[in-house]
């Protein structure tokens, strides 16, 4: 299989084996989105969408891309609502500098626990690092959260039901994007390298493939990269019917801790993304004596690709059964 069908495979979200960063792309976690929609009561559904219509930007961001063909159908307005919603966080990076200030923070989306290339790298870089590995909940928001900080206090904000409504929609969104971010593996981990990556490899943004941009981005498309409200929602429904996906879904005794789905993704970037395949490949380039140039594109195995695929479907089908899970103890009476 050449990586043109594996690609095909990826935008599809098909699986022949099936069982400055961003997370997923958009398809994803509009896919996401629409899977945590379907596990709520109609109920629940109107209430999270009636705040996300007050949303500071809504007129902007929300009503103006609004598709034409769902204006008569109010529950497919909902879950088109829940899409944007997921998305918006990512869409608040291209608002003008002076909203941006305002609502894009490009830390809450990640949380950068460190691996390291070598032991020798741990031992030198270990020492002096200053990256927000705390999963302390600030009593109000911090420029520097990470993407655990940020569930956390969106997740208490919105159960306590103290906030104005345009703030609790802004709080949603953070909710149904970051949930389905802490699921992508390179959201929860850099390498660091003292010669390739002494400040980390920006969760994979650091490292070329010939197969995509860079390892993160191709990571973010293995689930697709674009989808419409319509593809995405038709994705979600015949991923949460899948065999064996049901098993995926939370029980009543699941805590719905974020540090559990934070350690799942850390065993997965162990796992499956710093593979023996691609450290080999780092670790040789990190002994070359021309390692202050650029790190040549890596061209990654089919296997590599299919078990990436694999892997980052479970992974979202997992954030959206979890976060429906979350929304619906949110939105309950």
């Amino acid at each position: 299989m050449r990586f043109r069908d594996a690609a095909l495979i990826c935008g599809c979200l098909t699986l022949a084996t099936a069982s400055e960063a961003r997370a997923w792309s958009e398809a994803g976690h509009k896919i996401i989105a629409s899977i945590a929609f379907r596990q709520l009561t109609p109920a629940a559904q109107a209430k999270i969408a009636a705040v996300l219509r007050s949303h500071p930007r809504f007129a902007e961001d929300f009503a103006r891309h609004m598709p034409t063909d769902i204006a008569a159908d109010e529950t497919a307005q909902n879950e088109w609502l829940f899409q944007q919603a997921a998305i918006w966080p990512d869409m608040a990076r291209g608002l003008p500098e002076d909203l941006k200030r305002i609502y894009n923070h490009p830390t809450w989306h990640y949380i950068d626990i460190p691996s390291y290339l070598t032991d020798a790298d741990r031992d030198a870089i270990q020492p002096t690092l200053t990256i927000n590995m705390s999963f302390d909940v600030p009593a109000t928001p911090a420029p520097e959260m990470n993407a655990i900080q940020t569930i956390r206090l969106a997740r208490k904000t919105l159960a306590a039901g103290a906030t104005d409504a345009a703030e609790a929609a802004v709080w949603f969104c953070w909710l149904l994007h970051d949930i389905g971010d802490i699921h992508q593996p390179l959201h929860s981990t850099a390498m660091f390298s003292t010669k390739l990556f002494p400040e980390g490899d920006k969760g994979g943004n650091s490292v070329p493939t010939q197969q995509g941009f860079n390892l993160h981005a191709l990571w973010d498309e293995f689930v697709g990269d674009w989808a419409t409200f319509a593809m995405a929602r038709d994705r979600a429904v015949e991923l949460a019917g899948r065999e064996g996906m049901a098993g995926l879904r939370p029980d009543a005794a699941d805590p719905l801790d974020e540090t559990t789905w934070l350690d799942e993704s850390r065993q997965l970037a162990d796992t499956a993304v710093y593979t023996t395949e691609l450290l080999g490949y780092l670790r040789v380039y990190a002994t070359r004596s021309d390692t202050q140039q650029p790190l040549s594109p890596v061209r990654l195995s089919e296997e590599y690709l299919t078990t990436g695929v694999r892997v980052s479907t479970v992974r979202v089908a997992q954030a959206g059964f979890r976060l429906g899970a979350v929304l619906g103890a949110i939105a309950a009476p």
